[in-house]
């Protein structure tokens, strides 16, 4: 079994040899922590046929079978998957398989080691890792399964880096490109200037309506009881677990923490009373986030196997047992900050994404950890009309004004374009009326340029010298855009950047190996129904 072989993984060979896989797999795991329903319905039978991947036949079944494992790794979070995706996600492990990559018990070892989520004391805790699968009655062979498939994926990306590197040339020309100087003159035609003179009926706001009725929801909102754990109340607990021992090893596993006013990295005597602060500060936040989880795992399967009426009764009953107190959120919109009297976003998303009669996962934030009972539920629907008929026709009125700005900047660049003299075309650019005009000197590699500028300042770096480019649409209106100088870039500063850019542009390449990968996995499998959602 794979857990047996945890203890017994070099800390330095996961290190080193699954650095990069273990960044990828705890990062996207991580966020698997929170609770819902599976959204991947019963499609069709398991033996009908859905598509197929490098020459075999690819079945209801098996995409099933794929999305039993992401609901295991999402521990019932609601995440909902569409038959085309789950055939992609199918073909992308085929591709890896057939590239003869594999994934031994030992590998998936040394990923699940450094899961936060298993840790405690920024060591693997066996405990945790055990609760947790009971908590969500999840076998140990089918999250390994799992877990295998979703390493097995990035081994498949990390093939696509050996053997990319960048050539001096290649290197130099990216440099030249990133450094090389536009001055752009912009014109704005924002469109609140032209909300004034638009003709708005009603006819067309209702027609508006129809055709955009998907943009109207209503939220959806809950009621729940929470039980909070804060970690103020383990700072006792956890002063008495910092030894001497457990305080050097979380040294040792968080040095980057303890550095001196350049940076440099102070040794242990040195940064001890820091050292402990912290050590304190993250055993709390552990020992209350294991509080809550201990809560929950007595509390689940009673909740689970209980009467839907009954369960409020015994989650409250199990509260008291604990002797912790419950706080009751009242009516709470899934889009609001905070769940009652508990300011934590987080835990709003957690309990809008559970079911009514539900207990949602752990959330927790620097303050506490909190384990919510969801007591009632209601769905996000779409508006009617009549509840949404003011923001409707300011939709309407700001899209008509939006269209109004760019026929004006549409008209302005075909006027500009037909002159011929590029110093004339220029000027005439500068007097434009009814636009706002600005200037910008930039280059690629400058992140001076604020947003409404960026996109349109970036355009012109296709364009010819004294060029107008087509009209852009943006959130604001309309924008045309000249170009007025390119200035050769300033290869002086190329030596002390070089490294820098050669990792830029072996990126560049990783990206168009990740192109022609996913082009020869599209080019083998052939999806062959409709989405239907």
């Amino acid at each position: 079994m794979i857990i047996k072989k945890l203890n017994s993984v070099c800390h330095k060979h996961s290190r080193v040899l699954w650095g990069i896989i273990t960044v990828i797999i705890i990062i996207a795991f991580v966020g698997f922590f929170t609770p819902g329903q599976f959204g991947f319905g019963d499609f069709g039978p398991d033996g009908i046929r859905v598509g197929t991947a490098f020459g075999k036949k690819v079945t209801y079944g098996e995409l099933r079978t794929l999305a039993n494992q992401l609901q295991i790794l999402s521990f019932g979070r609601r995440t909902d998957f569409t038959e085309r995706q789950l055939f992609e996600y199918y073909c992308q492990l085929a591709k890896a398989e057939s590239m003869g990559l594999a994934v031994s018990d030992k590998e998936v070892a040394a990923v699940l080691r450094q899961v936060p989520e298993f840790q405690e004391n920024g060591k693997f805790s066996i405990t945790k890792y055990r609760d947790l699968l009971k908590r969500f009655r999840v076998e140990e062979a089918d999250f390994n399964a799992a877990f295998r498939n979703q390493i097995l994926l990035n081994k498949l990306r990390l093939s696509m880096v050996s053997g990319i590197t960048a050539t001096p040339g290649e290197v130099q020309e990216m440099y030249r490109q990133m450094n090389t100087g536009y001055l752009v003159n912009i014109a704005e035609f924002p469109a609140a200037k032209y909300l004034a003179s638009v003709k708005v009926t009603a006819a067309g706001t209702k027609e508006y309506f129809e055709k955009n009725r998907n943009r109207y929801l209503l939220p959806g909102s809950f009621e729940a009881l929470v039980v909070e754990f804060p970690n103020r109340n383990y700072v006792q607990e956890a002063g008495k677990l910092a030894t001497s021992n457990a305080l050097e090893q979380y040294y040792r596993a968080n040095s980057a923490k303890f550095v001196d006013k350049d940076g440099k990295a102070r040794t242990y005597a040195a940064a001890e009373k820091d050292v402990r602060s912290e050590f304190v500060k993250a055993a709390s936040r552990d020992l209350a986030r294991r509080a809550a989880y201990k809560f929950a795992t007595d509390v689940y399967e009673p909740i689970q196997e209980a009467a839907p009426q009954q369960r409020t009764a015994l989650f409250l009953a199990s509260a008291a047992k604990a002797k912790v107190a419950v706080i009751r959120t009242g009516k709470v919109n899934f889009d609001a900050n905070a769940a009652g009297t508990v300011k934590s976003r987080q835990l709003v998303i957690d309990l809008a994404s559970t079911p009514a009669g539900r207990l949602a996962s752990e959330s927790s934030d620097e303050q506490a950890a909190y384990i919510g009972f969801v007591t009632a539920r209601t769905e996000p629907r779409q508006a009617e009309f009549f509840e949404v008929s003011r923001k409707v026709q300011a939709d309407y009125s700001m899209t008509l004004a939006k269209k109004a700005a760019f026929d004006a900047a549409s008209k302005a660049q075909a006027a500009l374009m037909a002159e011929k003299a590029i110093p004339t075309r220029i000027k005439a650019f500068k007097t434009l009326k009814g636009c706002t005009f600005k200037s910008v000197t930039f280059k690629p590699s400058d992140e001076k340029l604020d947003q409404n500028s960026a996109v349109a300042a970036m355009s012109a770096m296709q364009l010819a010298t004294g060029e107008v480019g087509k009209p852009l649409a943006d959130g604001n209106g309309a924008a045309i855009v000249l170009l007025e100088k390119r200035i050769p870039a300033d290869m002086a500063g190329f030596a002390k950047e070089k490294d820098q850019y050669t990792f830029g542009c072996r990126m560049a390449k990783y990206q168009q190996a990740e192109q022609k990968l996913m082009y020869d996995i599209a080019s083998q499998c052939r999806f062959e129904l409709n989405d239907r959602r």
